[in-house]
This record gives structure tokens, C-alpha cells and sequence, in this order.
């Protein structure tokens, strides 16, 4: 079948993102952790072993940052070029969310952030449960990284009808409504440093809309500036 001029417009508009991402955002990673490598094998005679620690700190962040968004570039590339479908299935959700909680809670112990669960262990989901970990992911290091020490998130869950309804609440630094608009917007190239100068790529709310939208829900962003912010999504109910 043909394409339209706004689906070649759309794929433009992704390549180019795609391209700014992998020329600013992944260069700017791995060259720290170039430098600041080169600075300890040449320096290490005159370094103590806690300035060394504090250093390999600053590494470990960078090549993480690295990692998760090479994960996300990759994921985002295969859904544009139709390369992956989401395989159904019924799981519980808590498990899921408790996993990827597990997964993130050394970023979380580094800024003193207390996640808490309060989903019913019993609800289910009908969802790809790959997309739903990189959903989850995406949502609560988001949270952690704009929330600011000593903060608090809650990952929430509701029925509401045919589909279950998920939050990730934070007491954080909040988004204006400006800037809502262009959190899902391709074209725009929007993205802030966290309260402790984590990068953002400006791709994982654009994954995650994707993803969640691909399997029939929704994604919705409620926030104020200096009070927090409440992502929400809808997956189909199990």
C-alpha cells in the first residue's frame, strides 16, 4: 500500500530525531566516560582511592544513561519500521511493576526516594508484558529522576471499565502546562536535566505513548510546577 505524505512526514520527522539523539545525546555519555577514564589512567598515582570512587560514580552514571537510552533508540526504531507487534498476554500486574521497581531501586537509594506500590496483587492486565516493562521503566525513572531528595512516588492502579488505569505520582519538581504539549511531540525537541542533572533524551514518553497506544490505550500527563506530576496510562483489563 502507498504512503501517505503524512506518514513520509512522520518517518522524516523520526529519522532526524533519531539522528539528533544518537549525534548529541549518546555522544555526550560515552565521551564522558572516555574522559573521565583517561583522567584516572593518567592520573592515578596522584589520586586517592575516594576521589577515584567519586570518579568511577560520574562513569556509571554516564554509561547507565547510555544503556537506557541505546534501549530505547532501539525499541523506538523497531516499532517505526513495523519490525515489532505486541505479543498478548494475560500476567498479574503487580509483578511486573515490583520487578522494574527492583530494577531501578539503586537510583532511587541514591537520592533517598521511596517508591511504593499500592496495586491489589490480584489485578490482571491483557498487554504485551515486554512493552509494559519498558512502559514502567520509562514512567518511574522519569519520576525518579524529577523528583528531588528525600521525594516520594506511588505507582498506583484502578479499574475503570474495560481497561486498568496506572499512575506514577510524584512530589516533584512538575511540568507547566507549556510544556505538556510538547512532551509527545516528535518534531519538538523538549527535554530537562533532573534535580540531581540527569540527562533526558526527550524519547522515552515517546516510546511509551506508542507502545501503550499500540495495545489500545492511553497516555495522559497531569502536573504542577513545584507540587508534582501524575502519568497515567490504560491497559487493557485482563
Amino acid at each position: 500500500s502507498a504512503i501517505t505524505e503524512s506518514q513520509l512526514k512522520n518517518l522524516i520527522q523520526s529519522n532526524d530525531k533519531l539522528l539528533s539523539i544518537i549525534s548529541h545525546d549518546l555522544k555526550s555519555p560515552f565521551g564522558s566516560v572516555v574522559g573521565l577514564t583517561d583522567m584516572v589512567i593518567e592520573n592515578l598515582d596522584n589520586y586517592p582511592p575516594e576521589e577515584v570512587l567519586k570518579i568511577f560514580g560520574l562513569v556509571n552514571s554516564s554509561a547507565r544513561f547510555a544503556v537506557e537510552l541505546l534501549d530505547n533508540l532501539l525499541n523506538w526504531a523497531r516499532s517505526q519500521t513495523g519490525k515489532i507487534t505486541a505479543t498478548l498476554s494475560l500476567f498479574y500486574l503487580y509483578q511486573v511493576i515490583n520487578e522494574t521497581v527492583s530494577l531501578l531501586e539503586g537510583m532511587a537509594t541514591n537520592k533517598d526516594i521511596i517508591v511504593n506500590i499500592t496495586v491489589n496483587e490480584a489485578i490482571k492486565v491483557n498487554a504485551d508484558p515486554n512493552w509494559t516493562k519498558i512502559i514502567l521503566r520509562n514512567l518511574i525513572s522519569n519520576a525518579i529522576k524529577y523528583t528531588n531528595k528525600n521525594g516520594k512516588i506511588i505507582v498506583s492502579a484502578k479499574d475503570v471499565g474495560d481497561y486498568i488505569e496506572i499512575t506514577v505520582a510524584d512530589n516533584g519538581v512538575g511540568i507547566s502546562s507549556d510544556d505538556i504539549s510538547k512532551l509527545f511531540q516528535i518534531n519538538v525537541k523538549f527535554s530537562t536535566l533532573g534535580t540531581a542533572n540527569e540527562k533526558g533524551s526527550g524519547i522515552g514518553l515517546l516510546l511509551c505513548k506508542e507502545f501503550v497506544e499500540r495495545q489500545g490505550g492511553k497516555i495522559c500527563v497531569e502536573s504542577k510546577l513545584s507540587e508534582g506530576t501524575q502519568l497515567k496510562i490504560t491497559l487493557p483489563k485482563g
